[in-house]
């Protein structure tokens, strides 16, 4: 009778042992399982915009207007570049002067090739989002990502924003429809010339 007894104590110990190795093994995974749901809820707090500027590093109207391109102005770096989205001709102005135009539909810029000096752009009128300028500034792009690239540009609501060189003598005009950056206009106010004089080298 006796060993009896002792075998039922040592059924019970074991499946007293065995329910409280499956509580901690719930317990862990119930812990895991409430630390991931956690992670879930707060990763999708945070919006896909506010992503976006975290991973924006913003630049100054200066830094923009002194290089809007981002890279080196010369003909190799405008066809890598540009070369696969935007046509370009060659034009003769004053020798040896010359002039390089890029253009697709309604987007359309020019530079000039001074002898013996560093290329400066003239004028352009870009639609295209192919076209990206400076720190990714693009058509298409919502007005508040575009001040997320500047880091001393306060909000504006206004339908047309302007940046002034005059180092470069360059104006930059950047216009929004409803909120979204619909084009982009650079006039250089020191070098003009009349594209009726121009003599395209393929003429």
């Amino acid at each position: 009778m006796a060993f009896f007894t002792g075998k039922k104590e040592n059924l019970i110990f074991i499946i007293k042992f065995r329910m409280f190795v499956h509580y901690k093994i719930f317990r862990n995974m119930f812990r895991v399982l409430l630390l991931a749901g956690f992670v879930a809820v707060s990763c999708a707090g945070v919006s896909n915009s506010e992503l976006k500027r975290a991973k924006t590093v913003a630049y100054g109207k200066e830094q923009f207007a002194a290089n809007p391109f981002g890279f080196e102005l010369t003909v190799e770096n405008l066809m890598r570049h540009y070369g696969k989205s935007l046509k370009m001709d060659h034009y003769l102005m004053q020798q040896p002067d010359e002039i390089y135009r890029f253009f697709k539909g309604k987007t359309e810029i020019m530079f000039l090739q001074p002898y013996r000096e560093e290329m400066k752009v003239v004028s352009g009128d870009i639609y295209s989002s192919a076209v990206k300028l400076y720190n990714g500034i693009c058509t298409g792009m919502s007005r508040k990502e575009f001040f997320w690239k500047f880091s001393d540009w306060t909000y504006d609501s206004a339908d047309t924003l302007t940046i002034h060189s005059p180092a470069t003598g360059c104006m930059f005009k950047f216009v929004f429809v409803k909120d979204k950056l619909k084009s982009i206009h650079i006039t250089n106010i020191v070098l003009r010339f009349e594209k009726s004089k121009l003599i395209s080298e393929y003429e």
